[in-house]
């Protein structure tokens, strides 16, 4: 059989200049609050989702929830079950749907070129405050102290 499907693996990018990891919690379940299944429109009693894509390219966001479909019969032996994508509305943006989704989220990345080592940090500080170009979105390199003033 000649399979064509994706299959999940790591995330990547055009360029995999940061390479890394990420972890979420769910957000908390209170009474009267969304669930994520709710969250991404996702019937949870033919659904169970496993997975999830967060990306964002140029000013495109994208989410797509992988679940599996329970309607379908369990495949046999040590094959995986078949995963079906189902993919938000554009007008569902990455940030938005993290923010009711999760608790907390994490991600780290790290320079291609040191993926897979352990690079102890000896020291901290605070990064210097860089003003923001509201008009494009871009920083520029005029320092502020703390109450804001041009250094």
């Amino acid at each position: 059989m000649d399979d064509e499907r994706l299959v999940l693996g790591p995330a990547d990018a055009r360029w995999n200049d940061y390479v890394g990891t990420a972890a979420a919690d769910d957000a908390p379940v209170v009474a009267g609050l969304a669930s994520l299944y709710s969250i991404a429109g996702v019937d949870r009693d033919r659904w169970t989702i496993v997975g999830m894509d967060l990306s964002r390219w140029d000013q495109t966001h994208r989410v797509v929830v992988y679940a599996v479909d329970r309607l379908q019969p369990e495949p046999e032996g040590e094959e995986e079950p078949p995963l079906t994508a189902l993919r938000l509305p554009d007008s569902v943006r990455m940030e938005d749907f993290i923010a009711k989704a999760f608790q907390g989220i994490s991600i780290r990345l790290m320079s291609r070129l040191h993926p897979e080592r352990r690079l102890p940090v000896v020291s901290g500080g605070e990064m210097p405050v860089v003003a923001t170009d509201a008009a494009n979105g871009t920083l520029d390199d005029t320092q502020t102290s703390a109450d804001g003033t041009a250094v």
